[in-house]
């Protein structure tokens, strides 16, 4: 429902971050865009609690690049 309202106003490949856990060593980031999100949607626990980033600061953490250049090098094979 999220992904779908969000994408009314920002374009497919705006990033987002669902983060549980935060701050404590059992903390999941999990990070795609608005379209690959339904993708990994079924990683995410959702009977934990989180919060959920969305926009380009999400860019910023590690493993967006990491996950982004996987998915083009998977789509190009």
């Amino acid at each position: 429902e999220i992904v779908k309202e969000v994408s009314k106003y920002r374009g497919s490949m705006t990033p987002i971050a669902v983060i549980q856990n935060g701050t404590t060593q059992h903390e999941k980031c999990y990070v795609a865009t608005l379209d690959t999100l339904n993708n990994s949607i079924g990683e995410v626990d959702v009977t934990k609690p989180g919060i959920i980033v969305i926009g380009d600061v999400v860019a910023d953490h590690p493993s967006f690049f990491e996950e982004e250049v996987q998915r083009i090098l998977h789509h190009a094979i």
